[in-house]
C-alpha cells in the first residue's frame, strides 16, 4: 500500500513541476478496436488495432496492432505477454517498430475506491535503435452512475526509457467506459500527454475505443 502513495504523491509533485513548463501542442485523436475472450477462468487472448490522427485530427500518422495472451492468479492479480507492431509516419516515410512487452497487473481498494496498477516492461526495436521502457500507469475507477452503465475513471502513467534513466513521457487521462450491449462497450476518454525532450511540450487526445468480448 505504501507503494501506491508513494506513485500518488509522485504523480501530484510531476504535475505540478511540468504545469508551468510546456509548450502547447498539437490535438489528436486516437481510434481503439479490441477482441478478446477467454478459454477458461485463468487464460485468455486479446487483439488490439489502433489508428492516430494528428496535426489537428487530419492526418494519420501511425497504426498499430497488438497480440497478447493474459494469464490471471486471481481476480485481483494477472500478467500478460504481448507483441505489438506499430507503423509510424515520420517526415512523410513510414518506418516500423517491433515491441514485445510483458505487463503486470494488481487491482485493490483504497479509502473504499477502487484503484487498479499495471507495471509494464517493453522492448522497444526500432529501425536504428533498441532500448527497454518502463511504465507505471495507476487508475482510480469511480463509484458508476446512471443504475451502473457508466464507469468514469482517472489514470496517470509516467515513462521512463533506458536511454534518457529519467522520466520523459506522462500520460493523464480521464474518461468514461459505457456498455452498448452484452458483449460490446465502448469508452470516450481526453488524454493530455506530456513529452520531455529540452523543454516539455503537451498533446491533447480526444480517444475512442470500441471493445468486443467473446
Amino acid at each position: 500500500m505504501r507503494r501506491y502513495i508513494f506513485l500518488l504523491v509522485l504523480m501530484l509533485v510531476f504535475w505540478y513541476g511540468i504545469g508551468f513548463s510546456f509548450e502547447h501542442g498539437d490535438w489528436q485523436l486516437w481510434i481503439t478496436e479490441k477482441v478478446s475472450g477467454a478459454f477458461n477462468e485463468n487464460w485468455g487472448i486479446s487483439l488490439l488495432e489502433e489508428e492516430r490522427y494528428g496535426d489537428d485530427m487530419s492526418y494519420f500518422y501511425q497504426h498499430h496492432t497488438d497480440l497478447g495472451l493474459t494469464y490471471k492468479f486471481s481476480k485481483v492479480d494477472k500478467v500478460s505477454l504481448h507483441m505489438k507492431y506499430i507503423s509510424l509516419k515520420k517526415k512523410g516515410e513510414w518506418t516500423d517498430e517491433y515491441r514485445p512487452y510483458i505487463n503486470f497487473v494488481h487491482k485493490f481498494k483504497f479509502f473504499d475506491l477502487k484503484w487498479s496498477n499495471k507495471t509494464q516492461l517493453e522492448f522497444r526495436h526500432q529501425e536504428h535503435n533498441k532500448f527497454y521502457r518502463f511504465r507505471e500507469k495507476l487508475t482510480l475507477n469511480l463509484p458508476k452512475l446512471l443504475e451502473k452503465k457508466l464507469s468514469p475513471f482517472i489514470s496517470n502513467e509516467i515513462f521512463m526509457d533506458t536511454e534518457s534513466e529519467k522520466i520523459n513521457r506522462n500520460r493523464f487521462s480521464v474518461g468514461i467506459k459505457f456498455k452498448l450491449v452484452k458483449s460490446l462497450s465502448g469508452t470516450v476518454y481526453y488524454l493530455w500527454q506530456t513529452d520531455r525532450k529540452v523543454d516539455w511540450k503537451n498533446t491533447n487526445v480526444l480517444g475512442l475505443k470500441l471493445g468486443y468480448k467473446f
